[in-house]
């Protein structure tokens, strides 16, 4: 009201540590542009919650690697943009309809990027980029010719962003197998879910339970709070209601985690998903914090 502006609110979502067909991923995808927005500044207000502010995600660094932007004018040769693709989630069909999604026809790039709300065509003569504009995935047809549009990654676990890419998260588990293979008693139920995960990712598969492994991809452990820019005011409503909420989180978490613990879905050196308060309370410190 005050700023006479729209504020974002960052919405938190599910990990998906249990084994699922299929998955959404609009959470995810509204949270990687809000996320994206604070850490290009254009973000002027923004509002979280404790839950959307704490859990683990896709180090900043890594994410502004990760997306790219396309302008008309310039060159981007069509495979290198496939692998780009591909390593950000993206998965490639005949027809673009959802967002995560790719097609390419001759000359003819189609992208849904979570960062737009309609799809984008981009049309190539040779490397160069053309023409480019949104089009109605319903009826195909072009709907708004743009100059540039930016690329974000389909969700925030994207296993070919581990820093050895693919390979790399397929040692790390082979290591882990290892390991626990050579204890007194192993857990076989973990045995099995981390071979049958590994088997996915060598065969170039698709894994919606890949949150699992947020700690070998992103070996950096990172919150929405490392995307709030170091000049920003913090402002806290009711610290000790967050303070709260934040214990009640902990305990909330560390139950499900152990159900999964004893399941064998989940090894005990990858569970550290959630941003604890006195960690919160430390990075704040040198801050603009208004209580």
């Amino acid at each position: 009201c005050f700023l006479g502006i729209a504020a974002a609110v960052l919405p938190s979502r599910d990990l998906t540590l249990y084994d699922a067909a299929v998955v959404s991923r609009s959470w995810e995808q509204k949270r990687l542009r809000q996320l994206y927005d604070l850490a290009t500044g254009k973000t002027d207000l923004q509002i979280l919650s404790w839950e959307a502010l704490s859990m683990r995600t896709m180090p900043k660094d890594v994410l502004l690697g990760a997306a790219f932007r396309l302008e008309v004018g310039r060159e981007y040769p069509i495979d290198e943009l496939i692998a780009k693709l591909s390593a950000a989630g993206y998965s490639r069909c005949g027809m673009v309809e959802g967002p995560g999604q790719f097609a390419v026809r001759g000359g003819i790039l189609d992208i849904y990027s979570p960062a737009a709300d309609l799809p984008i065509r981009a049309e190539f003569f040779g490397d160069e980029l053309d023409t480019m504009g949104y089009f109605d995935p319903t009826t195909q047809r072009r709907s708004e010719n743009i100059d540039a549009v930016t690329i974000l990654p389909v969700g925030e676990t994207q296993p070919r962003l581990h820093p050895r890419g693919l390979s790399g998260l397929c040692e790390d588990l082979n290591r882990l197998i290892a390991r626990q293979k050579r204890r007194k008693t192993p857990n076989e139920d973990l045995i099995k879910t981390l071979t049958r995960d590994l088997e996915k990712y060598e065969h170039g598969l698709s894994n919606p339970a890949s949150d699992r492994y947020m700690a070998l991809i992103y070996p950096t452990f990172a919150t929405a709070l490392d995307y709030i820019p170091d000049n920003a005011v913090v402002v806290l409503c009711d610290h000790g209601s967050l303070h709260r909420t934040a214990r009640q989180r902990v305990e909330q978490i560390g139950m499900e985690l152990d159900g999964m613990l004893q399941n064998g879905l989940l090894a005990g050196e990858l569970c550290d998903f959630n941003l604890q308060w006195e960690d919160f309370c430390d990075r704040i410190q040198g801050r603009t914090v208004l209580y």
